[in-house]
């Protein structure tokens, strides 16, 4: 659906995402980071309540949790497979 191939889950955040594409697309795109203080990258936060507001993105993820299962279950809406449950 978008300009470039990517998976529905994957552990980049947006830093990682830009400067991987940039590489392999070969952009030569002048990529500027501004770091952060004292972040981490931890996929646990949502887990252990690190989120201090969520907005959800939609009706249908109102929540961090439905954000971890949204994208596996997505691919479903389009099927009838759900009928046979």
């Amino acid at each position: 659906m978008g300009y470039y191939e990517i998976p529905a889950r994957y552990g980049l955040n947006l830093r990682e995402l830009a400067i991987s594409y940039n590489y392999e697309r070969n952009l030569g795109l002048d990529i500027k980071v501004i770091k952060t203080v004292d972040w981490r990258k931890d996929p646990a936060a949502i887990n252990l309540g690190w989120i201090s507001s969520w907005i959800p993105p939609s009706s249908a993820i109102p929540s961090p949790d439905n954000a971890f299962i949204y994208s596996t279950t997505v691919y479903f809406e389009e099927t009838n497979i759900l009928k046979y449950f």
